[in-house]
């Protein structure tokens, strides 16, 4: 792929390398970028009485918190690197996910212009990476800064949990249906309210959490109002207008250095070698997967040995028992297990072509093996048992 695009933030600046798997700014002039060759270029339009914009909606379910993550243009890799979900510009309760029976992630993108180099720049090598070429990837990254996206970006996750599993395919229906009309041709209105479809239910029947994260297009929600699935919708439909006052950078253009032909030439007998990271991507997009289900157990764990007597061992042979000092074993053993994941990222990020060689125990078997809550006298219904959670596949190498 000849260019990428990440998250744009203050502090990336036009000509700096990059490193596209962590997502890490490297040396701030690593090429040479004339200013009088850097020009935006306006999105084109035929229709004279609109503005200038590229948009693209998006509206679809999604079943592992790694397409999240692919969606937003943020690596994986960062994710497991901060042990956490929850990064600077975008905020996720990877445990409101996995509880969920259904996520919706909701989506539109603008751009208003593109700005970029309109010359090839000129590699800069430096005098310590001549001398010692294995240091490039360090010091240079994979990639370097050669443009910028204006526009705007909103993104929502809808996480859905159905209460009464009676209507558990009404919901699904209904929530495909609104999905729908984001991007329908027809003139129903997101979100419109007045609408017999709406997503709307008797209290009781489901929960419903939302999670919004814009750039550009202002304050979308000026009152600060609690989202609605009705009230994405509309904001989102509303969005390129709003972004169209209202623009800022969404994007940074990343290119491959040997994409550049300076670079070529410099780097032809020096031995010197870009990464790349695509497989890593692909690895740190299971890792990611398997590693928020690791967190959940952990979560399930505290949450057993705060009420022991509330739950009894899970119908799996290798049930662990409701003993506290076994809980307080498991809970140890997942957290060793936690720690390995940054080493892991790390070991790519320095070989990412290599075979990776580590020993992660299966999370989804770890799950199947927690005690589950004991029948609730009211209802004879017990909660769903972690050997029923739908989860993401185990890693595959």
């Amino acid at each position: 792929m000849e260019h990428i695009l990440v998250p744009y933030n203050a502090g990336l600046q036009l000509g700096q390398g990059f490193n596209s798997f962590l997502q890490e700014p490297c040396l701030l002039n690593a090429v040479d970028i004339r200013r009088d060759s850097f020009r935006p270029r306006t999105a084109s339009t035929s229709d004279p009485a609109t503005p200038s914009q590229t948009v693209t909606y998006n509206s679809r379910l999604v079943n592992s918190i790694s397409d999240v993550f692919s969606a937003l243009n943020i690596s994986p890799a960062v994710s497991v690197k901060l042990d956490t979900t929850q990064l600077p510009d975008v905020n996720i309760d990877d445990n409101k996910f996995a509880a969920s029976d259904f996520n919706a992630l909701i989506s539109v993108n603008v751009v208003n212009s593109t700005t970029r180099t309109q010359e090839e720049p000129r590699f800069i090598p430096l005098k310590v990476v001549e001398s010692d070429p294995s240091k490039f990837p360090d010091i240079y990254g994979d990639c370097y800064i050669s443009g910028f996206l204006e526009g705007g970006v909103i993104h929502g996750l809808v996480s859905v949990k159905v209460l009464d599993s009676s209507i558990r395919s009404e919901v699904e229906n209904l929530l495909k249906i609104q999905l729908s009309r984001l991007t329908s041709s027809d003139n129903t209105k997101p979100g419109d309210e007045t609408d017999a479809s709406s997503f709307k239910f008797a209290p009781g029947l489901i929960e419903t959490t939302i999670t919004v994260n814009w750039s550009g297009g202002g304050q979308i929600n000026p009152g600060r109002e609690a989202w609605t699935l009705d009230s994405l919708l509309s904001a989102a439909a509303k969005f390129p207008s709003m972004v169209e006052k209202s623009p800022m950078r969404t994007w940074a253009i990343l290119t491959r250095y040997d994409r550049n032909s300076g670079f070529v030439k410099w780097a032809a007998d020096k031995n010197v070698v870009i990464p790349d990271f695509s497989r890593a991507q692909q690895i740190s997009s299971n890792l990611l997967d398997e590693f928020v289900v690791h967190k959940r157990n952990l979560s399930l764990l505290q949450a057993i040995m705060a009420d022991p007597t509330a739950y009894v061992p899970s119908a799996d042979k290798d049930a662990i028992t409701t003993d506290f000092r076994v809980l307080i074993e498991e809970r140890n053993k997942i957290r060793d297990e936690r720690r390995k994941y940054s080493r892991i990222i790390d070991s790519l990020n320095r070989d990412p072509m290599g075979k990776p060689r580590f020993d992660i125990a299966d999370a989804i078997s770890w799950a199947r093996r927690l005690p589950v809550l004991k029948e609730r006298p009211d209802t004879g219904m017990a909660t769903t048992p972690p050997s029923e959670m739908e989860l993401p596949p185990g890693l595959q190498f």
